[in-house]
């Protein structure tokens, strides 16, 4: 169920706070030399914003949205692969460092990442291409994500507590919003990732530390 994995995505979304306002569009200096990418653990620097608001995804970008709909995890798996990180690291290195042995069998790790952490592998990628681009959330997107997770927690404290007739339909359409929810976040994903690739270097390496 998506809301038990949603809950982790609490100390995340406080870290992506934005710091600075900034102007919405800039555009990326293109060059053609190899760069090394180092990954930004430090949100203070991140200045720029999505090039896609998260609730316009579904009407601007409906083939991958959709895409990201019917199957969140194969979507997550390739845009992993598509952020083209030099080696495995769980969850983009968004939760800290592990030491799991991924990087020996990282394809297999991956799987495993995107089938049973969904929404974690989903807000790794997000960390990925924010703290290389140094694009940051709006309070709106914020407050969408908070009131995601707070919901979700919520919806299973009551779980927990009361039974009541039609539960599993309620389980059944939320799960369906939440589904939803991480279309518009990984269509919104692709589309910054599509954008910077494309203006900006060529050949590049993406370095985590």
């Amino acid at each position: 169920c998506c809301f038990v994995q949603c809950g982790a995505t609490l100390p995340l979304v406080s870290a992506l706070a934005p710091r600075h306002n900034q102007k919405k569009n800039p555009q990326p200096t293109p060059s053609h030399k190899h760069q090394t990418i180092m990954v930004k653990k430090n949100n203070d620097s991140w200045k720029q914003h999505w090039q896609l608001g998260l609730c316009t995804t579904c009407f601007t970008t409906p083939v991958q949205w959709l895409m990201a709909c019917l199957c969140p995890p194969c979507y997550s798996f390739h845009q992993r692969k598509k952020i083209g990180l030099p080696e495995y690291i769980c969850c983009g290195g968004a939760y800290g460092d592990c030491h799991c042995g991924g990087k020996d069998c990282p394809n297999i790790c991956l799987c495993l990442e995107v089938t049973f952490c969904c929404w974690c592998s989903i807000f790794g990628n997000r960390w990925l291409i924010q703290s290389t681009y140094g694009v940051q959330n709006t309070k709106f997107e914020n407050c969408v994500m908070w009131t995601a997770c707070i919901c979700s927690w919520v919806w299973l404290i009551v779980r927990l507590l009361v039974n009541f007739p039609g539960e599993q339909l309620v389980d059944f359409v939320c799960d369906l919003i939440y589904c939803a929810f991480s279309a518009c976040m990984q269509s919104q994903q692709n589309h910054e990732l599509e954008y910077w690739q494309a203006s900006g270097p060529s050949d590049v390496t993406m370095k985590p530390y």
